[in-house]
This record gives C-alpha cells, structure tokens and sequence, in this order.
C-alpha cells in the first residue's frame, strides 16, 4: 500500500484559505499542511492553531527555500501570483496557484513556461469543473443531445462590490475587477464547455467609487462587466457579470444557457439563502417536450448535504485532486496553460473596452 504524503504550504490566510483551503486538504488522509505564510503574522497564527498547522512564515520565498516541501498553495491577491508562482517552481514545489493565474498574458506565459520547463505539477483553481451540476451539463453536452453549440450565455450576479471598505480585487493598480475575479471561472468554463474563444467585445463598468484603506480615491477596476464571445468553431455567446447587483447578503444568482441545433440546455442557481438551488432543465434530441435533467447520484458520491461545496471535502477534487495527481505522478488539470487561455480573453477583453473594438485571438500554440 502506497504510504507517501504530500508535504505542503498555503500562502495566504484570507477568509478564502479558511474557508475553503485549509478544509479541504484537513480532509485528505495523505496531505500534511506543514506551513501557513501571511503578512499579518497574529492571523495566520491563529489560523494555524485553529488548523493545527505547526509552523507559521512571513516570508513565502524564505519558506521555499527551507527545503521542507514538495508543494505549495498560492491564496493571495492577483498581483503577487506571478512572483509567488515562480519563486515556487523555482524551488522545485509543485504549485496550485489561485485564479486568475497572472495580471497579463505576459506574465501567465512565463508561468507557463517555467511549469513546464521544471516538470512540476501545476493547477489553477478554476472551481466549475468539479461541481456536480457543471460536471451534468458537460456530460448532457458530450452525449450529443443537443447537436452543436449555436449559442451560449453565461451570468452571474453578485453583491459583494457593494461592501464597503478597501477591497484589492477593486483596486485596478492590482487586480482587473471582476472581469478577471469571476471572469476567469466563467471563461474558462465557457471554453470547458463550448470550445475555444477566438474574439471578444466588452463593455467594462466601474460603478461603484472606490477608496484605499487611508480613504483616499483610487482608480476604481471594473465591478460590472458585459463580453460578446465567438468561439472557434462558429458558436456565438455572452458572459455577463456584476458583483454590484442589489441582492439580499450572500446571495448569487448563476444562469447558463446552450442552445444547439437539436436541443437547448439551461442552468439556473440560487446560492446564499440557505441550501444552495440548483436546477438543469431543457429538450434535447429534437424533443419539443421541455423537462428537468435531475444530476446523478454517482456525481454526488459522498456529500450527504447536497451542497456542491462539499465535494471538496469527500472527492477527488480541487486542493484534493492536486493532492491526488502530485502523489501519483499525474499532470494535474486545470493547468497554467488553462489559466493562460482565460487571461487571453481576460487581456483581450480589456483592450476591446479601453478601444472599442472587437479583438481577435491568435490560435493558441
């Protein structure tokens, strides 16, 4: 019986590493968080004691260098993954880095590269692959019901740009607003499911005025934002996203919609008060008749609460499936190359706001 363990650090202590991190690799019987890295050295403390984590750093790069690792968590804001993410490889640490992967496509392909060149298991958090729901639409998808993909939309709308208080993902000194915080899943969920994206407009919002934590005004990145997709294979689609939509606290609402030459699929989502709703409904095959597409228990296997969330605590997934494919010698996906794509688009959508024009992508290599 296979006894190896995977030795790892996060960086990061935000509410995002204990919320989700620290739980789902507490879960695996063969990861052993060894190290909690955080600038505020009391939090990460804490953290680290609620976790049981025995060692506490400040400094990631003087961490690596320590020797004691094989692998590493990257859970900090947009602007340091590319020195993290590289300081990491360097050191011979395989690497899940946090989406978006980098600030520019510049960055991201170096990245790229450095993974590939190091040989070191690499993964990038693009969370929609693993949920039950996406995983039955893609499976709807791939069983031909509804012919080829003509057009798909895509929308999410949350609250949290209207909290108030200094937030980095609104800061565009250091991120690209949520354009690339939900902009990434939901590009790279477009290309999961349709194929890949070969032009892009955009209309870029930033709605909501923004102060630095000495309350000061910043440039304010962009909390609403608006693509016109066409993907490679002649589909046409939209991605639609707002983290300023008036909503009752937590609340988000989720809406895909594939229409194809046989059939239609549509999925819908409540998240935020109280257990998660979530429907997959459509015809397929040329059926006029219009049903719902329960998800199958086999996709639930283990999460007793039905909560998509949880299968990061009981599957082969996220954090755990990196944990998986670095013990096994197996390239884990999502890789950078993944998070490379969607900062194209995430790129590409920029210049199409700042310009007004519709960008064309170069065929990825």
């Amino acid at each position: 019986m296979d006894e190896r363990r995977l030795r790892i650090a996060v960086i990061g202590t935000s509410w995002w590493s204990e919320g989700f991190y620290l739980p789902s690799l507490r879960s695996h019987p063969r990861a052993d968080v060894l190290a909690l890295c955080g600038r505020n050295r009391a939090r990460a403390e804490a953290l680290a004691a609620r976790f049981g984590i025995p060692a506490v750093w400040t400094d990631a790069t003087a961490l690596f260098r320590a020797g004691e690792l094989d692998a590493v968590i990257i859970a900090t804001p947009d602007d340091t993954h590319h020195a993290l993410a590289n300081a990491a490889l360097d050191a011979g640490l395989h690497t899940l880095c946090e989406k978006p992967l980098a600030l520019d496509v510049g960055q991201a392909a170096g990245m790229v590269a450095k993974a590939r060149a190091t040989g070191r298991n690499h993964m990038v958090l693009f969370t929609n692959r693993w949920y039950p729901h996406i995983r039955h639409l893609r499976a709807l998808l791939a069983s031909g019901g509804i012919g080829r993909v003509r057009h798909a939309e895509f929308v999410h709308h949350s609250n949290f740009g209207l909290r108030p208080g200094y937030a980095w993902r609104f800061d565009a000194a250091r991120a690209n607003g949520v354009l690339a915080d939900l902009g990434a899943h939901w590009i790279d969920l477009a290309r999961w499911l349709v194929g890949e994206i070969d032009s892009v407009e955009a209309r870029l919002q930033a709605s909501v005025p923004r102060r630095d934590p000495d309350g000061n005004p910043i440039r304010a990145a962009n909390d609403i934002a608006a693509l016109q997709l066409g993907f490679a294979g002649g589909a046409s689609g939209q991605i639609a996203l707002s983290a300023a939509t008036p909503l009752p606290p937590g609340m988000a609402l989720h809406r895909i919609m594939l229409a194809g030459e046989r059939g239609s699929l549509l999925f819908t989502a409540r998240w935020g008060e109280g257990d998660p709703v979530l429907r997959i409904e459509g015809a397929l095959d040329g059926d006029p008749t219009w049903r719902e597409w329960p998800i199958p228990e086999a996709l639930w296997a283990g999460v007793a609460d039905r909560n998509p969330g949880s299968v990061f605590r009981v599957q082969s997934a996220g954090p755990r499936q990196f944990v998986d494919d670095c013990l096994a010698g197996i390239a884990s996906t999502p890789d950078f190359a993944d998070g490379l794509a969607a900062q194209r688009v995430i790129d590409a959508a920029l210049a199409a706001d700042r310009l007004g024009l519709r960008m064309t992508l170069a065929p990825l290599p």
